[in-house]
C-alpha cells in the first residue's frame, strides 16, 4: 500500500509540474506574474509586458540547467530574462 501511495504522490508532482509549465508558458499569465512579482515592472501594463515578451531582443528563455562551482548542476523548470524599460 505504501508503494501505491508513493507512486501516486510522485505522479501528482509530475502532473503539477506540467500544469505549472503550461501556465507560465502562456504569455498573458507570464506577463501577469511579471507585473505582480517584479518590482521594476509594476509601472507597466500587462499589455506592455506582453509586447516585451514577444520581442526576442528584450525577452529570452535560457537553458534550464546551470553549473554552480563547488555545488554541482542545478536544474530550473524555467529560466528567463526580461529587459524592462
Amino acid at each position: 500500500m505504501e508503494t501505491v501511495i508513493q507512486n501516486t504522490i510522485t505522479n501528482h508532482k509530475i502532473m503539477l509540474g506540467q500544469h505549472y509549465k503550461a501556465i507560465v508558458g502562456n504569455q498573458e499569465m507570464l506577463a501577469r506574474m511579471i507585473h505582480e512579482f517584479v518590482k521594476e515592472a509594476r509601472h507597466l501594463s500587462v499589455k506592455e509586458i506582453i509586447k516585451i515578451i514577444k520581442d526576442e531582443q528584450r525577452f529570452r528563455w535560457f537553458n534550464n540547467e546551470n553549473m554552480i562551482p563547488n555545488y554541482g548542476t542545478v536544474k530550473f523548470d524555467m529560466l528567463c530574462c526580461v529587459d524592462l524599460p
